[in-house]
């Protein structure tokens, strides 16, 4: 009989709220809430019982069913955060270039200036290492702007395709207004 009640009380629980719950806890306390509400807990905690000395001249009782590790743990190392990359997190929301492009056009005038910058520094030293690395340097960025300015045109070009696939089916071309 006590099991039937027992059993009811937890499907009657199963169907309150969360919110009602830790209201109820509120109101009744939280040991006598836990008494009454968590018994089911107790019986998994049983599996889990610490095991003692039956005197101190005797090694811990351990369980037979436990792994031992080789190594005595007398550090506990706390749990590194999981890191998270917003460039590939779905969360973050979808990316777009357009968007990305234009809010960040300022960055090509400062790579402008730092090239400059760079070209007269490539120059003015006399160093061969440290001219060397400014224009391995100044290489690299000359081939970002070319496959930019590429990727650039191939997404125009397919613009334009698509622009003329709609003018064949018979719509009418939308133009993007400039301002943001």
């Amino acid at each position: 009989m006590a099991d039937d009640t027992e059993a009811d009380i937890r499907q009657e629980i199963s169907n309150i709220p969360l919110g009602q719950l830790q209201d109820l806890r509120q109101k009744v306390g939280t040991k006598k809430f836990d008494n009454t509400f968590q018994k089911h807990l107790r019986v998994q905690d049983n599996d889990n019982k610490d095991f003692k000395r039956t005197s101190k001249n005797r090694p811990r009782e351990m369980s037979s069913k436990k792994h031992v590790s080789r190594f005595k743990q007398v550090i506990q190392v706390p749990k590194k955060e999981k890191r998270m990359d917003p460039r590939f997190d779905e969360r973050c929301g979808h990316l777009n270039l357009d968007l990305f492009s234009k809010s960040f056009s300022f960055l090509e005038d400062v790579k402008k200036q730092e090239r400059a910058q760079m070209e007269t520094e490539a120059r003015k030293t006399k160093d061969p290492l440290k001219k060397k690395k400014l224009e391995t340097c100044l290489q690299k960025m000359d081939s970002r702007d070319k496959s930019r300015q590429e990727e650039k045109k191939d997404s125009e070009r397919q613009h334009k395709k698509v622009e003329r696939k709609l003018a064949k089916e018979g719509k009418k071309p939308f133009f993007l207004s400039k301002a943001l």
